[in-house]
C-alpha cells in the first residue's frame, strides 16, 4: 500500500449485520428506544446532535481510475465506514453515525460504482480492488492511523485491507 506506513495505521475491522444496523429504534448498550427513528425529519428530531448525513457536503477525491465520494463530520481519530454492496454513503443509521461522531472523525464514502463515485475502466469488481480504493482514498485524505468499521461486504473490504497493510501475517 503505497504511501501508507504500516506501522502508522491501526485497523480494526468489525463486521455488522443488517439486522443491526438497521434496527436502529433501539439503543443496543441501554436497550432503551432510540429518540430517532429513520424517518424522522430534522425538524421533528428530539436529538439535535443526530448529524442528518444528507445536509452534509460530498467532497470528491480522484483515487486510481475513479472519483471517490465522501464525508467527513465530528471530532477525533479517524473512523472509516465501508458499506455493504450496493449500499451508499448516506444509508449508514443516523444513530449509529452520532455515536461514532461524538468522539470521532466520521468518513463515509460510496464504493466504486456506488451512488456519487465512479465506476472507473475495471471491468471486474472484486474485494481485492475494492481494498485498494479504500486505501487510495485514505492516501488522498493523508490519514495514516483510522479505525475501520465495516458491514457486510465492507468487512470484508475492511479485512482485506487489514491483510494487505500487514503482509507478513498472512
Amino acid at each position: 500500500m503505497k504511501g501508507i506506513k504500516v506501522d502508522y495505521m491501526l485497523i480494526a475491522s468489525i463486521t455488522l449485520s443488517f439486522i443491526i444496523i438497521t434496527a436502529s429504534f433501539v439503543n443496543f448498550a441501554y436497550s432503551q428506544p432510540s429518540q430517532m427513528s429513520p424517518n424522522s425529519s430534522k425538524e421533528g428530531n428530539t436529538n439535535a446532535n443526530t448529524p442528518n448525513i444528507q445536509d452534509i457536503p460530498t467532497k470528491k477525491v480522484h483515487v486510481g481510475d475513479i472519483d471517490i465520494a465522501y464525508k467527513t463530520f465530528g471530532k477525533g481519530d479517524p473512523i472509516l465506514l465501508i458499506n455493504g454492496y450496493s449500499f451508499a454513503m448516506d444509508n449508514w443509521d443516523p444513530t449509529l453515525l452520532e455515536k461514532l461522531a461524538s468522539n470521532h472523525t466520521v468518513i463515509v464514502f460510496d464504493n466504486r460504482g456506488i451512488g456519487n463515485t465512479t465506476s472507473g475502466s475495471e471491468q471486474k469488481f472484486s474485494i481485492g480492488l475494492f481494498a485498494n480504493d479504500t486505501a487510495g482514498l485514505l492516501e488522498a485524505l493523508k490519514i495514516r492511523k483510522a479505525d475501520v468499521l465495516g458491514w457486510s461486504m465492507g468487512g470484508a473490504v475492511a479485512q482485506e485491507l487489514t491483510l494487505r497493510a500487514y503482509p507478513k501475517n498472512r
